[in-house]
């Protein structure tokens, strides 16, 4: 890796930690690492979960109705433990 390479590398990193997703997502994806870019995209997508059920617990105590809210969080859940089994099992199966 260049001098270069290994600083973007680590900027991405950088951005990972500090839960700036698209900053580095924008680098993976210059870097050309695209299961990086699928990585931190499931990240952006756990961490958008886990904000939208605080959301919705201050809501509920504030009285409001999330019913609906929390059907479409649990199939949004659901869709993204789904991808993620899929995306494991992916390599494990044999070939023939």
């Amino acid at each position: 890796f260049t001098r270069e390479h290994r600083r973007a590398w680590k900027d991405a990193q950088r951005h990972e930690v500090h839960n700036q997703f698209d900053a580095a997502t924008r680098i993976w994806s210059k870097l050309g690492e695209e299961g990086e870019v699928e990585r931190v995209a499931g990240l952006k997508s756990e961490c958008l979960c886990v904000v939208l059920k605080r959301k919705i617990k201050d809501l509920t105590e504030l009285g409001a109705d999330c019913t609906q809210l929390e059907e479409q969080l649990a199939m949004i859940e659901t869709a993204l433990a789904e991808s993620a089994t899929s995306k494991s099992s992916i390599g494990t199966e044999s070939e023939e």
